[in-house]
């Protein structure tokens, strides 16, 4: 009576398998996804921080009061401001950049630095032209000089946790 009752097939994951591993190019994709994933939220975080510290430079809240503050500022202390910023606005886009190369280097199988840089350019060209649509500026491609290095840093760490991991498990 046991044998005539309907059992489900119970669902092992299969060894893996060279042919039904990703493409490397198929990572750059994933990693400019994760990129972007991990730096619009930490990118809106620096806005509002942004914001903030502008207002408490100028020690006022209207755009009008904050321009006439820092058109009366001293320059050493403008430029302080504009670095701080810069500082702020940068970090995100570091640290995205960062945690998308490490996923490309650490969890696929043949893809590694170079990958993960070229997810970092993807992702830098990507918000250049998309703020372009506001107006064309060459300060949009600094993150372009930002992006590769650090996602290629990434990558590098990634591809040590991969082998890493190999070498426990194997």
């Amino acid at each position: 009576m046991a044998d005539s009752k309907r059992r489900l097939p119970v669902l092992k994951s299969p060894e893996p398998n060279e042919d039904d591993e990703r493409r490397p190019w198929h990572w750059v994709g994933f990693g400019t996804i994760a990129i972007f994933a991990a730096w619009l939220p930490l990118a809106y975080l620096a806005t509002a921080a942004q914001a903030r510290i502008v207002s408490r430079f100028a020690e006022a809240s209207s755009p009008e009061a904050i321009a006439d503050a820092i058109q009366r500022a001293a320059p050493q202390d403008v430029a302080r401001l504009q670095f701080a910023i810069l500082l702020l606005l940068a970090l995100p886009l570091a640290a995205g950049a960062f945690g998308g190369g490490f996923v490309v280097g650490r969890w696929s199988r043949r893809a590694g630095v170079r990958e993960a840089a070229l997810a970092g350019l993807a992702t830098a060209l990507m918000t250049c032209a998309l703020s372009w649509r506001i107006g064309v500026s060459w300060a949009a491609f600094a993150g372009v000089f930002l992006a590769i290095p650090v996602a290629a840093a990434g990558g590098w760490l990634g591809t040590r946790a991969r082998a890493r991991s190999a070498g426990r498990t194997g």
